[in-house]
């Protein structure tokens, strides 16, 4: 954000709060006029680093030490994955990395143990993220 905003010519980004909108009035490049502007900053999942997919590894990896070194063991074996040709993005490296979690602790896919593991996420902790949502939703 920081780097876009530079290069807008908007000085912003002292004011900017973590899932909370941000009226703002600003001067592009070249022109005298301010235009309003609305931002909303959201993280997903909140206060962390990352994604759904990063939320489920971390709640995997306290749910005990076998869990851990698997996905510490399944992220050293993504990281070492060259980008070409199969993991060209960054969130398809952390896609990559859950799904090699998941396919060992359930490698013929039943449902029943995976739903078991799933139900123990504490699931709670991704609130916030829906309430960032529902700020978009009443828009």
């Amino acid at each position: 954000m920081d780097e876009w905003f530079k290069s807008s010519g908007i000085d912003l980004l002292d004011k900017i709060k973590l899932q909370e909108w941000l009226n703002a009035e600003v001067e592009l490049l070249g022109n005298q006029q301010k235009y309003p502007i609305q931002l909303l900053s959201i993280i997903l999942p909140p206060e962390s680093k990352g994604n759904l997919e990063v939320f489920l590894l971390n709640a995997l990896k306290e749910s005990s030490s076998n869990d851990r070194f698997l996905v510490e063991e399944a992220e050293r074996f993504i990281n070492n994955i060259p980008k070409e040709p199969y993991l060209l993005k960054s969130r398809l490296r952390q896609k990559a990395w859950l799904g090699s979690v998941l396919s060992v602790m359930s490698p013929d896919w039943v449902f029943t143990s995976l739903d078991e593991r799933l139900k123990k996420v504490s699931w709670e902790n991704l609130e916030s993220a829906f309430s960032a949502y529902q700020k978009l939703r009443d828009l």
